[in-house]
């Protein structure tokens, strides 16, 4: 009869969460890997599984080792079974690692009946893509914050953001580092990124080290950013950046935005801060930069209309910031001035010219003018050169000439002696 009335109550149970907007309640922990574990503080336990198509014999395996079947099972169990759901009820249960032996469907649930619970910070039923979220979650025994160690120490929190397509987890530890305040004081502190599309999401945010595990589940639904923020780079050469930033007034007070951030360079070397408060819904700022490459990074912090401050972390906007070109004048040899204009040349022959090009008709004019004066040059010595040697020739024909007289030829007569 006892059996009866568990069972009666956990079709209740079920019945009132079935027409719900999600079936399990804020505080069941899943079922991972067919695999749970109950701590001391678990006064009772509803176990809710789910399977396919048809029946089948599912059976329970304890932290002793012994097995629990739907047939066979001790007093304190009550067990109910459906086509496609087992639902198993179990008072004072065996504490330590349980074991589900069965194929099962998805959304396997635990429901816990403890003193020790895990209570969050209150979350907003609606927040934004791509907004930052800070909470709080602490771990209570009577609604007094738990001190023992075999709970605290070792804790992780764990945060997961579930869509349609993807899931996002975080893990955050009771240290003090970080957004954490304080070290092991039981209170954990998250900072969640929303980088999800709009839309419907679970919000699952659960406490556990090797001992137990307390969770807490919540439905939200994402909307579009209200906060945008784009670069617009000018068409001609300009050393000026704009940031136009829009607002959507129906979500968000205009002038409660103020947008700040970071402007670094291709060497990630920080270049400039900006701000930027809101006057209305669209506006839009300039910023003074040298030449090249940048990124600029930021977040936006504002007010609601209802009232609720939001932080949202604006997307990297990458850009570039071109320099003009420069003509250069080149003067070859002879005073010829050649224009080194890519545009002007690429305008007019269709065909781009660079320097070297330019620079060939230089070096031929040069060429050919050295040639041309060395030629002449040459010319000249060697017309020198025939000129004195006739004249040296000329001169010695005149010498031979001198030497030779016009008077008789003496005979030499030879020296005799007189006797």
């Amino acid at each position: 009869m006892d059996n009866l009335k568990k069972a009666l109550t956990i079709l209740l149970i079920f019945s009132t969460n079935l027409f719900a907007h999600t079936i399990y309640a804020p505080n069941d922990i899943p079922l991972l890997d067919n695999r749970f574990r109950l701590d001391p503080k678990t006064q009772g336990v509803t176990i809710i599984l789910n399977h396919f198509k048809e029946p089948q014999i599912i059976v329970l395996i304890r932290p002793d080792g012994s097995k629990i079947f739907q047939e066979r099972h001790p007093e304190n169990v009550a067990w109910v079974r459906m086509n496609k759901l087992d639902m198993i009820t179990i008072t004072n249960p065996m504490v330590g690692p349980w074991q589900v032996i069965a194929n099962l469907d998805k959304n396997n649930r635990i429901k816990l009946i403890s003193t020790v619970k895990l209570n969050v910070q209150p979350l907003p039923k609606k927040i934004y893509s791509k907004e930052l979220l800070t909470t709080t979650a602490t771990l209570t025994e009577n609604n007094t914050k738990l001190k023992d160690p075999h709970y605290i120490d070792g804790a992780l929190l764990r945060i997961a953001i579930i869509g349609k397509f993807r899931k996002k987890v975080f893990l955050y530890k009771d240290t003090g580092k970080i957004y954490d305040k304080l070290p092991f004081d039981g209170v954990l502190t998250a900072h969640v990124y929303a980088d999800l599309s709009p839309g419907s999401h679970l919000l699952s945010i659960s406490t556990q080290n090797n001992v137990f595990v307390r969770a807490f589940n919540k439905d939200i639904e994402v909307l579009p950013t209200p906060i945008k923020l784009k670069t617009i780079v000018p068409d001609n050469t300009s050393e000026f950046i704009k940031f136009n930033v829009s607002i959507d007034e129906k979500q968000i007070v205009p002038t409660s935005v103020t947008v700040y951030g970071t402007i670094t360079d291709k060497l990630n070397s920080g270049v400039e801060q900006i701000i930027i408060h809101g006057t209305g819904s669209n506006q839009t700022v300039s910023k003074r930069l040298t030449y090249g490459d940048f990124l600029f990074k930021g977040k936006a912090v504002a007010t609601t209309i209802s009232g609720r401050e939001i932080e949202i972390k604006l997307p990297d906007e990458p850009f570039t910031l071109i320099a003009p070109k420069i003509t250069r004048v080149i003067k070859n040899k002879i005073g010829i001035a050649l224009k080194n204009d890519s545009a002007q040349n690429k305008e007019d022959t269709g065909v781009e010219n660079t320097e070297d090009e330019v620079s060939k008709p230089t070096l031929s004019i040069s060429f050919w003018v050295a040639f041309s004066i060395a030629f002449v040059l040459a010319c000249a010595l060697i017309l020198v050169v025939v000129l004195l040697i006739k004249e040296k020739m000329k001169n010695k024909s005149s010498q031979n000439i001198d030497d030779i007289s016009d008077g008789p030829l003496e005979k030499k007569s030879k020296d005799t002696k007189k006797s």
